[in-house]
């Protein structure tokens, strides 16, 4: 039993008497605090209802979102996909052109390198056969060290064609003493003129094309192709 119901019972008990005005009112403030009471715990009971259901909707609200936020992730991993297979599509398509430029260009380049190729081993060929320039004694006179051998030669050769030399002749003479034949002179003479001015007299044989030294002429001749000295002759 409550303290409401204890007091209710004690102030309805008849052995109040005169006190029966105050006993209504009290009766009156009783009931009036029980309706209190009741719509306190009503109040209550109804707030914690909408409490749950705030609570529940709350967590329904979370999931809800939770959900939106999934659903967003989705649609964005969809989209990048999409995007990925258009450009992957664009790329396929951008790759047949770029494969052609690539291809006409890796043959361009192949072109190029069979030509660099070809004036390699023209320049090695052309490079062996004037080495011997470097090592020439004779073009020491035009200081080959540090140039480009075509321009040794180029300078050798103005050097020899700039080169003078007197040669004082020997006198001409009437073969026989016939003084209706032409003028002659002695070959030797002119030879050791030659010689004797500082110049090289050479010829070059009509049999076999070697230069023949004019200033040897071993047995009272000139030859270069002896048979005892082993030298094939051209047509023999």
């Amino acid at each position: 039993m409550t303290d409401i119901q204890a007091l209710r019972e004690e102030l309805s008990n008849p052995a109040i008497g005169s006190n029966a005005h105050l006993r209504k009112i009290a009766l009156s403030l009783l009931d009036d605090l029980e309706k209190e009471k009741g719509y306190s715990s009503a109040y209550e009971a109804e707030k914690w209802h909408y409490h749950g259901l705030a609570e529940s909707e709350g967590e329904r609200a979370d999931r809800a979102e939770k959900r939106i936020e999934e659903e967003i992730c989705r649609a964005n991993r969809e989209h990048h996909r999409g995007f990925m297979m258009a450009c992957n599509h664009l790329k396929e398509h951008a790759n047949v052109h770029y494969a052609d430029a690539a291809e006409m260009e890796i043959a361009a380049l192949r072109q190029r390198i069979a030509e660099l190729e070809r004036y390699r081993a023209a320049f090695t060929e052309q490079n062996d056969k004037t080495e011997w320039v470097q090592h020439d004694k004779r073009f020491a006179v035009v200081r080959p060290l540090g140039k480009h051998r075509a321009d040794v030669l180029r300078e050798y050769i103005e050097h020899l064609e700039a080169r003078e030399f007197k040669v004082e002749m020997p006198e001409s003479f009437y073969p026989d003493g016939d003084i209706d034949a032409p003028l002659a002179v002695d070959e030797l003479e002119v030879i050791a003129a030659i010689v004797e001015a500082g110049g090289k007299p050479v010829a070059f044989c009509k049999r076999c094309d070697r230069e023949i030294d004019l200033t040897h002429r071993p047995d009272g001749s000139h030859y270069c192709h002896a048979p005892d000295a082993g030298i094939v002759v051209k047509g023999d």
